[in-house]
């Protein structure tokens, strides 16, 4: 197995001061429209009064727990229904595919500005008194939140449960058993001539691959390939420096197979089963250990 080389870390820290800087901009400028960061109002008979700030602030606060309720109710019933995928006799990844996206503005909204409006709530009556103006102390107070999700949200993957439930119930449909499942390795692949950069999900198919003393099979939601240990050339760890998860550490996974009947294929694997960005680093070198103990037969216990 080629060496497993990282992300240089001048590239992991000029990734991470470009987001940073985009969200600093964004604070400013939602700032500068509200009045500016130190803008206060030209007099106390403008000011909101004790009794009104407390009853703005309740109901903002309300509102937001709406909020923040209705959209845990949509992610629940977004992962519950597959992305309301209900036909798994045919290939679905493509349409999940088309779907991530809308699913990816419209159902972390109303959480993240629930969340946001439970601390404008909470903490804009605290912050008035100390001489911040009403309307510099809610904006802080919503866009710093949000800031911080967003943050959160590159690291924190949101859809590994909904990856999951389509992997098995569309493995279901063609046939695999529960049980077998149970033994499988939640996995998406790619061709690595592609980088993630303008692709959206690098992943080309999704499924689960298995770990057999004398073979290595991978079934998918529209692919699949069953190499014994000889067809497997290579084992290769190579960053793809476009994906998010580089920047956690990940070194994907990359195999040369030569298949029957077929010419050489190299493929890149992705697991999908962690919740976090540097989950998927460990889950890669778990992974490549096991791949290696299995190309070099040595036994794993």
């Amino acid at each position: 197995m080629s060496s497993r080389k990282q992300l240089s870390p001048f590239r992991k820290t000029l990734g991470i001061l470009t987001i940073l800087s985009v969200m600093i901009v964004s604070l400013f400028v939602g700032l500068m429209a509200g009045g500016g960061p130190f803008w206060r109002d030209s007099g106390r008979s403008s000011n909101l009064g004790d009794v009104d700030l407390i009853g703005f602030s309740f109901v903002t606060g309300l509102l937001s727990i709406a909020a923040l309720l209705a959209g845990v109710a949509l992610y629940a019933v977004v992962v519950v229904t597959r992305m309301f995928i209900f036909d798994l006799r045919r290939p679905v990844w493509q349409s999940v595919k088309v779907r991530w996206f809308l699913a990816n503005i419209l159902v972390p909204l109303p959480i993240m500005f629930g969340v946001s409006g439970l601390v404008a709530a909470i903490g804009a009556p605290l912050l008035i008194p100390l001489g911040m103006a009403y309307g510099t102390a809610f904006l802080v107070l919503i866009l710093v939140p949000l800031i911080l999700l967003q943050l959160l949200l590159i690291w924190f993957r949101t859809w590994t449960p909904l990856v999951s439930r389509l992997i098995r119930a569309r493995l279901r449909a063609l046939g695999v058993e529960p049980a077998r499942m149970d033994r499988g390795i939640l996995l998406g692949i790619s061709d690595p001539a592609f980088t993630s950069l303008g692709k959206g999900l690098i992943e080309d198919d999704v499924g689960m691959l298995w770990i057999e003393p004398d073979e290595l099979v991978y079934e998918g939601d529209n692919d699949q390939f069953r190499i014994r240990r000889e067809q497997c050339l290579s084992i290769e760890r190579v960053v793809d420096a476009a994906a998010t998860s580089a920047y956690f550490g990940n070194v994907n996974i990359i195999l040369t197979i030569a298949e029957d009947g077929a010419g050489l294929r190299r493929v890149r694997l992705h697991p999908e089963s962690t919740w976090t960005m540097t989950g998927i680093a460990r889950a890669s070198d778990r992974l490549a250990d096991k791949l290696e103990q299995w190309k070099g037969d040595v036994p794993s216990f």
